[in-house]
Protein backbone atom coordinates (compact mmCIF):
# COMPACT_ATOMS: atom_id res chain seq x y z
CA UNK A 1 0.00 0.00 0.00
CA UNK A 2 0.90 3.62 0.28
CA UNK A 3 3.61 4.77 2.64
CA UNK A 4 2.10 5.74 6.02
CA UNK A 5 2.56 9.29 7.24
CA UNK A 6 3.93 9.18 10.77
CA UNK A 7 2.77 11.97 13.05
CA UNK A 8 3.34 12.63 16.73
CA UNK A 9 0.67 10.72 18.64
CA UNK A 10 -0.17 10.13 22.27
CA UNK A 11 0.18 6.37 22.78
CA UNK A 12 -1.79 6.54 26.05
CA UNK A 13 -4.80 8.10 24.30
CA UNK A 14 -4.56 5.53 21.53
CA UNK A 15 -4.41 2.69 24.06
CA UNK A 16 -7.46 4.01 25.93
CA UNK A 17 -9.38 4.27 22.65
CA UNK A 18 -8.61 0.65 21.78
CA UNK A 19 -9.61 -0.51 25.27
CA UNK A 20 -12.95 1.31 24.98
CA UNK A 21 -13.51 -0.25 21.55
CA UNK A 22 -12.80 -3.78 22.82
CA UNK A 23 -14.84 -3.28 26.02
CA UNK A 24 -17.89 -2.19 24.01
CA UNK A 25 -17.72 -5.34 21.92
CA UNK A 26 -17.32 -7.93 24.67
CA UNK A 27 -20.20 -10.38 25.09
CA UNK A 28 -22.60 -9.42 27.89
CA UNK A 29 -21.68 -12.55 29.85
CA UNK A 30 -17.96 -11.72 29.71
CA UNK A 31 -16.21 -11.08 33.01
CA UNK A 32 -13.21 -9.36 31.42
CA UNK A 33 -12.08 -5.98 32.73
CA UNK A 34 -9.82 -3.71 30.71
CA UNK A 35 -7.57 -0.97 32.07
CA UNK A 36 -4.98 1.51 30.83
CA UNK A 37 -2.41 3.14 33.08
CA UNK A 38 1.03 4.68 33.14
CA UNK A 39 2.55 7.66 31.36
CA UNK A 40 -0.31 9.79 30.06
CA UNK A 41 1.89 12.06 27.93
CA UNK A 42 3.99 9.44 26.11
CA UNK A 43 4.30 10.45 22.45
CA UNK A 44 5.74 8.55 19.52
CA UNK A 45 5.91 9.16 15.77
CA UNK A 46 3.23 6.87 14.41
CA UNK A 47 0.27 6.11 12.22
CA UNK A 48 -2.86 6.14 14.42
CA UNK A 49 -4.89 3.75 12.24
CA UNK A 50 -2.17 1.13 11.86
CA UNK A 51 -1.13 1.16 15.51
CA UNK A 52 -4.76 0.99 16.58
CA UNK A 53 -5.28 -2.06 14.40
CA UNK A 54 -2.12 -3.73 15.78
CA UNK A 55 -3.20 -3.14 19.40
CA UNK A 56 -6.75 -4.31 18.65
CA UNK A 57 -5.32 -7.53 17.27
CA UNK A 58 -3.26 -8.21 20.40
CA UNK A 59 -6.24 -7.44 22.65
CA UNK A 60 -8.66 -9.56 20.61
CA UNK A 61 -6.21 -12.45 20.95
CA UNK A 62 -6.15 -11.79 24.71
CA UNK A 63 -9.96 -11.91 24.83
CA UNK A 64 -9.84 -15.27 23.02
CA UNK A 65 -7.19 -16.56 25.47
CA UNK A 66 -9.30 -15.55 28.48
CA UNK A 67 -12.65 -16.75 27.16
CA UNK A 68 -15.86 -15.89 28.97
CA UNK A 69 -14.43 -16.34 32.47
CA UNK A 70 -13.39 -13.46 34.71
CA UNK A 71 -10.13 -12.00 33.52
CA UNK A 72 -8.14 -8.85 32.94
CA UNK A 73 -6.44 -7.09 30.08
CA UNK A 74 -4.15 -4.28 31.19
CA UNK A 75 -2.12 -1.80 29.17
CA UNK A 76 0.74 -0.12 31.01
CA UNK A 77 2.85 2.61 29.38
CA UNK A 78 6.26 3.64 30.68
CA UNK A 79 9.21 5.68 29.50
CA UNK A 80 12.85 4.74 29.89
CA UNK A 81 16.13 6.04 28.48
CA UNK A 82 15.59 4.11 25.22
CA UNK A 83 12.02 5.17 24.52
CA UNK A 84 8.43 4.20 25.23
CA UNK A 85 7.43 0.79 26.54
CA UNK A 86 3.89 -0.48 26.18
CA UNK A 87 3.05 -3.69 28.04
CA UNK A 88 -0.19 -5.50 27.25
CA UNK A 89 -0.94 -8.06 29.96
CA UNK A 90 -3.75 -10.59 30.04
CA UNK A 91 -4.84 -13.34 32.41
CA UNK A 92 -5.52 -15.92 29.69
CA UNK A 93 -4.28 -19.44 29.08
CA UNK A 94 -0.73 -18.43 28.17
CA UNK A 95 1.56 -19.26 25.26
CA UNK A 96 3.94 -22.23 25.32
CA UNK A 97 7.56 -21.06 25.43
CA UNK A 98 8.35 -23.06 22.26
CA UNK A 99 5.75 -21.00 20.36
CA UNK A 100 6.95 -17.51 21.37
CA UNK A 101 8.75 -17.04 18.05
CA UNK A 102 6.24 -19.05 15.99
CA UNK A 103 3.30 -16.80 16.84
CA UNK A 104 4.76 -14.08 14.60
CA UNK A 105 5.16 -16.44 11.61
CA UNK A 106 2.55 -15.97 8.87
CA UNK A 107 0.13 -18.88 8.85
CA UNK A 108 0.81 -19.99 12.45
CA UNK A 109 -2.27 -20.20 14.64
CA UNK A 110 -3.23 -22.01 17.81
CA UNK A 111 -6.91 -21.38 17.05
CA UNK A 112 -9.26 -23.67 15.13
CA UNK A 113 -10.38 -20.75 13.02
CA UNK A 114 -8.28 -17.98 11.63
CA UNK A 115 -5.48 -17.69 9.14
CA UNK A 116 -2.57 -16.93 11.44
CA UNK A 117 -1.90 -13.52 9.94
CA UNK A 118 -2.80 -11.16 12.80
CA UNK A 119 0.42 -11.24 14.81
CA UNK A 120 2.65 -11.35 11.74
CA UNK A 121 0.97 -8.18 10.43
CA UNK A 122 1.12 -6.65 13.91
CA UNK A 123 4.86 -7.33 14.00
CA UNK A 124 5.34 -5.71 10.58
CA UNK A 125 3.37 -2.62 11.66
CA UNK A 126 5.41 -2.25 14.85
CA UNK A 127 8.85 -3.11 13.49
CA UNK A 128 8.93 -2.09 9.84
CA UNK A 129 6.68 0.97 9.84
CA UNK A 130 7.27 2.29 13.37
CA UNK A 131 10.84 1.03 13.86
CA UNK A 132 9.85 -0.46 17.19
CA UNK A 133 9.83 -3.93 18.62
CA UNK A 134 7.32 -6.51 19.83
CA UNK A 135 7.96 -9.65 21.82
CA UNK A 136 6.47 -11.94 24.41
CA UNK A 137 7.97 -10.68 27.66
CA UNK A 138 6.60 -13.59 29.71
CA UNK A 139 3.81 -16.11 29.46
CA UNK A 140 2.33 -18.87 31.58
CA UNK A 141 -1.16 -19.99 32.53
CA UNK A 142 -2.88 -16.90 33.93
CA UNK A 143 -0.45 -14.27 32.62
CA UNK A 144 0.91 -13.25 29.24
CA UNK A 145 2.70 -9.97 28.64
CA UNK A 146 3.46 -8.59 25.19
CA UNK A 147 6.00 -5.76 25.23
CA UNK A 148 6.00 -3.15 22.49
CA UNK A 149 8.84 -0.66 22.44
CA UNK A 150 9.13 2.56 20.44
CA UNK A 151 11.77 5.24 20.09
CA UNK A 152 10.74 8.66 21.37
Amino acid sequence: GSKPQLQSLNIYELSCEVIAYIANRLPKQSGITLTCSGEKNARIPGDWVLLRWAMENIMKNAVDAIGLVNGKIEVFISINENGILLDIRDTGKGINRADWKNIFRPGYSSKRRGWGLGLSLTQRIIEEIHRGGIRVLRSKQGETVFRLNFLK
